[in-house]
């Protein structure tokens, strides 16, 4: 019986050098590489944004936007374009079936588009009326905030009612340059001046951001608003923590666009010569991981939690993204 144990052991043995000196299958390193690399960043797909200067993702929709037009895109198919009625400056937002940008609600699941009238300047005669510069739309479309250059003076930044676009409130009103970045978030908004200022949806002042960049190009929060992302052009990407406003993470470069995804754990920036740059979000700033790409002509970047999109050029481009 003790022969037949040491061969019994001495077989185990063998096996288990066998096993160990194996060389793993090309298809296992792949997978385990694509499973502790930081960022993977799929094949790049090419398609016309008709002029269009940003775009916003809705689900498996993606749609690319301008001040007047709107191309939407259903993977490779095209299913919708839509020519607006007003001046549409800001950056979109979607929520379900529906984008909101400008004075304007699109139904993608009609193909419609809805104007908010009352919420767009009176026009003049010999364009002596007061000018839109940006509109931005709460994450759900109950409210609707615009930033106006006034033709005697200065601006001013009021609320208005998504339903029906009527002016609900006057948050800010100052000389100047009128704010370009504005973000609508669910108890408070933010004004792209410099430095920021954080107000609620009765224009008291909740806080002053302490980032003195000059005007800024975009503001944009994560899904649950923990995180605000703030880019001055040509400057840096500034990462704020709503719960102190605090800036914890800046982030120089010659910055043309940015986006943070809506789990808010990456930040993509886009420079002025097109060059992709990918950095981790978190409390304790941003961390550059890696350079994406070069896309000629870019101008703007959207990202979700699994795909980029980038418009510039005539064109829109995405591909799959995922970061670590």
């Amino acid at each position: 019986m003790r022969e037949l144990g040491r061969v019994v052991v001495g077989m185990v043995l063998s096996l288990a050098l066998l096993v160990a000196c194996t060389p793993a299958s090309p298809s296992t390193d792949a997978e385990a590489a694509r499973e502790t690399k930081p960022v993977e960043l799929g094949e790049w797909t090419l398609h016309t944004s008709d002029g269009g200067a940003s775009a916003v993702f809705a689900g498996d929709r993606t749609i690319a936007l301008g001040r007047g037009h709107a191309v939407v895109w259903q993977g490779d198919t095209r299913v919708g374009s839509i020519e607006t009625m007003a001046a549409s400056p800001g950056r979109a937002r979607a929520f379900g079936d529906r984008v909101v940008w400008g004075p304007n609600l699109l139904a993608l699941d009609t193909n419609t588009l809805e104007l908010r009238a009352a919420a767009v300047p009176e026009p003049m005669p010999m364009d002596q009326g007061d000018v839109a510069q940006a509109y931005a739309w709460s994450g759900a479309g109950e409210w609707l905030v615009r930033s106006t250059s006034r033709i005697r003076s200065g601006f001013e930044v009021t609320l208005h009612r998504g339903s029906n676009g009527e002016r609900a409130a006057t948050l800010h009103r100052s000389t100047g340059v009128a704010p370009e970045a504005l973000w609508v978030g669910r108890a408070w908004l933010v004004l792209g001046l410099s430095p920021p200022e954080v107000v609620d949806f009765e224009g008291h002042r909740v806080a002053t951001i302490e980032l003195d960049e000059g005007s800024l190009a975009r503001l944009e929060a994560n899904a649950d608003e923990r995180w605000l992302m703030a880019v001055a052009i040509n400057r840096t990407i500034a990462l704020i923590d709503t719960a102190s406003w605090k800036v914890v993470g800046r982030w120089p470069g010659r910055w043309a666009d940015a986006s943070i995804t809506p789990k808010g754990h990456a930040v993509v920036g886009l420079e002025l010569d097109g060059t992709l740059r990918v950095a981790r979000a978190s409390a304790a700033g941003l961390e550059e991981l890696e350079t994406l790409a070069t896309i000629e002509r870019g101008a703007s970047v959207q990202v979700s939690d699994d795909a980029i999109a980038v418009v510039g050029g005539g064109e829109l481009r995405q591909a799959s993204l995922r970061v670590r």
